[in-house]
């Protein structure tokens, strides 16, 4: 009986053709259970363990094709609706495992970050509908998604967990606004939303009226796992849905595209210890003492950071719920964009202050140094993993009193 590594490899060869749209190849992996593959039958998945899900997932990795579909849908709404969501709820997930919905998460507002239970977006009822309200911040390409996974107060009069409602709202109805928001380092990967008077049928209130701090927390696992992880190199990523202006495009162009952009070495939000010796190498800056030190305390940290990520793997495949392991390597992550910040300017020296290709690294440090701060606030603050650290993880108490 050949192995699953076989199995995949072997429909890979016979469904990969560089001249099919975007569109059709991942109509074919969600077909075969490929796209999601823990995800129900008929939904893109094959109803497999996480084990195996994972074993699928490498041997894609290991084939020089379009990865499946990526991003809040598939790695926090999937596992969220299929936790707590209704069957026909979760039937919305086909759209999502086809590429042909993309979703983003409405969390966030400007006065509610790390105290999300004080948001003050609301949801009224009216008739079979909710009315909502709000604005929100920090949403990840929210201006492309098809849905969105939205936190509301529903119940003005309850405390401030007990009157939220996670709902799922379409993202492209009259009354949402989502704008880009330029971030320092360049990128415009973020939105904020503007929400006015837009509807939300009853039947799309996840978990039950009121239970959505609950329903929250479950997807707040989730993001925390998707943020601490890596991904295979040799796959190549398009957006869904749409908007995202992929799915008619010829699967070729989009890996000889992402080929070009690994070849000019893009950059990093966070600088690999391997590179940052090579530029000290090359600076000469190598021969220092001090920086030779912390140079190799990065290796370590590092290593520290993906053997965490193996743990936290191991602990999925073998069916068990994620643990402080996922704020661990969340927390970890944050103090190594924060070190590669670091080290990284400090190799740079003066040239660091320039950016641009003809710069030092070819603007690479400089990238990485203005988006180690969106590192440890992406995914939920540092103070918030320390918080669900020794809450859940050491049994803290919640508040410290005299």
């Amino acid at each position: 009986m050949s192995s699953i590594r076989d199995e995949v490899s072997a429909w890979v060869e016979a469904n990969w053709d560089e001249s099919m749209t975007l569109r059709e190849w991942w109509r074919r992996l969600a077909a075969a259970g490929y796209s999601q593959p823990s995800w129900p039958i008929g939904l893109g998945g094959r109803g497999v363990d996480s084990g195996m899900a994972r074993e699928i997932n490498d041997a894609l990795g290991s084939h020089p094709v379009v990865a499946a579909p990526t991003g809040m849908g598939p790695h926090m709404g999937g596992p969220t609706l299929i936790e707590h969501g209704t069957e026909q709820q979760i039937q919305y997930l086909g759209a999502v495992a086809d590429g042909t919905q993309a979703w983003c998460q409405l969390f966030s507002e400007p006065g509610a970050g790390s105290d999300l239970a004080g948001l003050e977006t609301t949801a009224v009822r009216d008739g079979d509908d909710f009315v909502v309200r709000g604005q929100k911040v920090w949403n990840s390409s929210a201006d492309i998604a098809d849905r969105g996974m939205l936190l509301a107060r529903t119940d003005p009069t309850a405390s401030k967990h007990a009157g939220l409602s996670f709902l799922l709202i379409d993202m492209r109805q009259p009354g949402i606004e989502a704008r880009p928001l330029r971030t320092m380092n360049g990128n415009s990967q973020f939105c904020e939303v503007f929400i006015d008077d837009a509807r939300v049928r009853s039947s799309d209130i996840v978990g039950g009226l009121g239970t959505g701090w609950r329903v929250a927390s479950t997807m707040l696992v989730h993001e925390r796992k998707m943020a601490a992880s890596g991904s295979s190199r040799s796959l190549a990523f398009a957006a869904a849905g749409p908007l995202g202006g992929q799915l008619d495009r010829p699967v070729g162009e989009i890996v000889a595209e992402s080929r070009r952009r690994a070849k000019n070495r893009p950059a990093a939000m966070i600088n690999s210890a391997k590179s940052l010796v090579a530029l000290a190498q090359e600076h000469g800056a190598n021969t220092d003492p001090v920086l030779r030190n912390d140079l190799a305390d990065y290796f370590v940290r590092s290593e520290v950071y993906r053997l965490t990520n193996l743990r936290a793997r191991a602990g999925a495949s073998s069916g068990r719920t994620p643990g402080p392991e996922v704020s661990i390597g969340k927390l970890a992550l944050s103090g190594l964009a924060r070190t590669s910040r670091d080290l990284g300017t400090r190799i740079a020296g003066a040239g660091g202050m320039i950016v641009g290709p003809d710069s030092v690294s070819q603007g690479r440090v400089q990238h990485a140094a203005l988006s180690a701060a969106g590192v440890s606030i992406g995914g939920g603050t540092d103070e918030i993993q320390h918080n669900v650290i020794g809450e859940r993880a050491l049994g803290l108490p919640r508040d410290v009193t005299s």
